[in-house]
């Protein structure tokens, strides 16, 4: 979501690949996108149109589909409020927010910045930076 935020972090200069969120209604930028960095096949799109609130499984069918190395997607939020480290989210979602490994898989499921409601209650807001390597 909010593409004027990241278009606003590209006019200073910020290089930034986005995609169209379910907030993001009058914008031209594309859903999906599956643009290759390092060698690195990426799948990035906002979680919405995969269902990503109930369940996982459509959205790594669909980068695998894309023929994808990593899938890049938001809309989980990992919660925007907590009482004591409980969420209610945490009844959909085991992984709620952290690292999660499955065989050769990884997921990493941010908490994010924020919601249509700008404001958390025993969230921490986060970014996740994720720094792609060639392997040798």
């Amino acid at each position: 979501d909010c593409v004027p935020d990241a278009k606003a972090l590209q006019k200073h200069g910020i290089p930034i690949t986005l995609v169209a969120g379910n907030c993001d209604w009058d914008s031209s930028e594309p859903t999906i996108l599956t643009p290759t960095f390092e060698g690195v096949k990426i799948y990035m799109t906002h979680g919405h149109l995969h269902s990503v609130k109930i369940q996982y499984q459509k959205i790594v069918y669909a980068a695998l589909e894309a023929g994808a190395d990593l899938a890049l997607f938001g809309h989980t939020h990992g919660g925007q409020f907590a009482v004591f480290g409980w969420t209610p989210a945490s009844y959909n979602f085991p992984e709620l927010s952290g690292m999660y490994y499955e065989g050769d898989r990884t997921l990493n499921v941010s908490t994010g910045l924020g919601g249509v409601i700008p404001m958390r209650l025993g969230v921490t807001p986060e970014i996740v930076v994720i720094t792609l390597r060639l392997r040798k």
